[in-house]
């Protein structure tokens, strides 16, 4: 496979604006298949502006978004899902009057019709879940409003992992967790990744995120202002002072 065929998702000069207020600059950028990739940065970055402008709201203004080489750029959001692409956004947006089971089938939404109908099939998505969350899936029959934070983020985890995405896309995944519920979901991104879902994540804790991506992009103002290998970024003196901490 050569290094276009090994591209499943690519930006090309986006930019993206709310209104009249510019927020990505000409955004270039890539994800094969197979990796885990990390965009940081800092609040206000444009970070999940720019999640956002793949799924089409915003629109992007200029540019191109392939995947899988399909241009689409100017598709609906429901067309985007179907290609195979799965969001976890910011603050989860579970539905808290559902129940933690309820939550995950709402998930299949984006699959065929043939496919959401299937009793086999939802049962093996369903067992997929529990087998990553065992936690969760004890919790099955919970009001998923009454969940913990972390239990919480392992449902909005799970409901886009319903959908059997090709590319899951992380949007902040461990904000306002505890530090030992972070190592956990992070371990649990790697073994997603491990059986072959491609991962691009969001992520302001640039040390967890640099520690399990294997490829990094730092966005500044909503522009690429650095790129590389995971542990090349986490190794550089200007990212450790301006997003590690100095440490």
């Amino acid at each position: 496979m050569n290094a276009e065929e090994r591209r499943l998702l690519v930006l090309e000069g986006v930019r993206a604006a709310y209104g009249a207020v510019p927020v990505l600059h000409d955004v270039t950028l890539h994800v094969d298949r197979g990796e885990i990739v990390t965009l940081i940065g800092a609040n206000g970055a444009g970070k999940s502006t720019l999640l956002m402008t793949l799924f089409g709201q915003p629109r992007a203004t200029a540019g191109r978004i392939l995947f899988s080489g399909q241009e689409m750029t100017a598709l609906p959001t429901h067309r985007i899902a179907r290609l195979g692409i799965a969001q976890v956004p910011e603050g989860r947006r579970i539905f808290p009057a559902m129940t933690v089971e309820e939550n995950l089938i709402l998930g299949i939404t984006p699959l065929t019709a043939r496919e959401q109908e299937d009793p086999g099939l939802r049962a093996a998505l369903l067992e997929h879940v529990r087998s990553l969350f065992p936690r969760l899936w004890e919790r099955h029959r919970q009001r998923a409003g009454t969940l913990s934070g972390g239990e919480q983020q392992m449902l909005a985890i799970g409901r886009a992992l319903m959908s059997r995405p090709r590319l899951l896309l992380l949007d902040e995944p461990s904000l306002g967790l505890a530090p030992l519920l972070i190592r956990q979901l992070f371990a649990v991104l790697r073994r997603i990744a491990a059986e072959g879902t491609t991962i691009f994540l969001v992520e302001q804790n640039a040390n967890q995120a640099l520690r399990i991506a294997d490829r990094g992009y730092v966005l500044v103002n909503g522009r690429i202002q650095m790129e590389g290998v995971a542990a090349d970024l986490l190794a550089d003196g200007h990212v450790r002072q301006a997003y590690l901490g100095g440490h």
